[in-house]
């Protein structure tokens, strides 16, 4: 062949010197590809780890703010903002709750004290059933903004449960202790009301202290025994949203859960909200007809019957506004 065209015609590689050619391309290619996976697997365990210590770092703002049906706590996304800052009920609510705080300290002992000091016409210090009454509504109120309050703001001022496993139960259950003991108390004023107004000759003997003392003693048993089954399901545990922060729930679900809803809302407002209404309605209309005659004989009477005779109106007044505002507030959702 001629050497001029043996040098211009292209040379062909045998398989070996193919294979000694790319082999250090493949070589190359291999620690590339290798390199870029552990620059992945870096930075996924780095993400992973940042996730770690984000949602175990006690300052996470993530809060249970309320419960779902299925007895799960509602954890936001975000308290308040995307940045993870905390929401503005995080200050709001403990606000609120420090108003209403010293407002019921001040008011409910300005309310015992005056009771306390009232005294009878012997001049002896002696309640008389309505202040009995009374005087039980303002302990047990007071003990509820002692004991209930300062608990119930924290839930949405501080990230988790700090108080522990005997708080958690104690905080839900002694509210709703105190919440039944209202209840009863208003029914048992307005019972007290209707007796003194409408049967004040044939039952003139049941308002008494002793039977007003032992009307205590039940109201108080009966709403401990109500509320023992909410000590019962309140407990610690965590969320899988927040697996490293503790919080205070009720775990409880299913039909026992809805028999005892159903049984204390019958129980603690249903039935007390109809025998209100009904004790009121009689003494409201006992008062409108009688109250030309009434207001004839309070003329003819001295300062001091006309005196009586307009704290009477003024204790039935109080009583029957306390009961409607009560029952407002105490409404289930």
């Amino acid at each position: 062949m001629d050497p001029v065209l043996q040098r211009q015609s292209p040379r062909r590689k045998t398989p070996t010197a193919l294979a000694s050619a790319t082999a250090p391309l493949a070589g190359r290619t291999a620690t590339t590809t290798a390199s870029l996976a552990g620059r992945v697997d870096l930075t996924m365990a780095s993400l992973v780890g940042l996730s770690t210590a984000t949602t175990a770092s006690p300052a996470s703002p993530a809060s249970p703010v309320g419960l779902t049906s299925s007895g799960r706590p509602d954890l936001p996304e975000t308290n308040g903002s995307a940045s993870g800052r905390p929401g503005p009920e995080a200050v709001v609510v403990p606000v609120v709750f420090g108003l209403i705080f010293v407002v019921g300290v001040v008011g409910n002992t300005l309310v015992m004290v005056v009771i306390g000091r009232v005294k009878s016409s012997g001049g002896a210090r002696a309640l008389s059933p309505t202040n009995i009454f009374i005087m039980n509504l303002s302990v047990a109120d007071l003990l509820f903004i002692l004991f209930c309050v300062p608990l119930h703001a924290t839930i949405y001022s501080l990230p988790e449960w700090v108080f522990g496993a005997f708080l958690c139960r104690f905080g839900h259950f002694f509210s709703n202790v105190t919440m039944l003991v209202s209840i009863f108390t208003l029914v048992a004023m307005s019972v007290d009301r209707y007796i003194a107004v409408v049967r004040s000759k044939s039952f003139a003997c049941v308002r008494s202290r002793r039977n007003a003392l032992f009307g205590l003693c039940v109201i108080w048993t009966l709403s401990l025994l109500c509320s023992v089954p909410v000590a019962q399901h309140y407990i610690l545990t965590n969320h899988p949203r927040a697996p490293n922060s503790t919080f205070c729930w009720e775990n409880w679900s299913g039909a026992p859960r809805v028999a005892y809803k159903v049984s204390v809302t019958l129980l603690g407002f249903v039935t007390p909200l109809l025998l209100i209404c009904c004790c009121y309605t009689r003494v409201s209309s006992q008062t409108l007809s009688f109250h030309g005659m009434i207001w004839d004989c309070c003329r003819s009477k001295t300062r001091v019957n006309n005196r009586t005779g307009r704290s009477k109106r003024k204790v039935l007044s109080s009583s029957s506004s306390s009961s409607s505002s009560s029952s407002t507030c105490t409404s289930p959702p």
